[in-house]
């Protein structure tokens, strides 16, 4: 929408400057007008790019982004020890990530 109402206001502008110019200069006003409408409408199209790109990501980033899970690494040693000690909480050892690549059959103790 930026660079269409860029191009408009400059057009609008244009006509503006042609109409209140004398006969003998239109030509260069027109030349002029030209010039400036299009630079005009392309820095804002420059900066809609730029302002558009950061909206996209930006609602990418709050739409799909982020972990929803939460994920206890390690807890406080304080209350490990004293929850290990009353016997309320079983301790076991942490499960691992499976491996990627299968593990080989075991033949007579051999591995291959």
């Amino acid at each position: 929408m930026l660079p269409l109402s860029a191009f408009l206001l400059s057009g609008r502008a244009a006509s503006e400057v042609m109409s209140s110019t004398s006969p003998d200069g239109q030509a260069f006003a027109a030349i002029g007008a030209g010039l400036a409408g299009a630079v005009f409408t392309g820095v804002a199209t420059f900066f809609g790019l730029i302002l558009g790109s950061v909206a996209v990501i930006t609602g990418l980033v709050l739409v799909l982004g982020g972990r929803r899970e939460v994920v206890i690494v390690d807890a406080p040693a304080q209350r490990l020890l004293s929850a290990a000690t009353s016997g309320a909480v079983k301790r076991e050892p942490p499960m691992t990530a499976p491996s990627s690549k299968p593990a080989a059959p075991r033949l007579g103790g051999v591995r291959r």
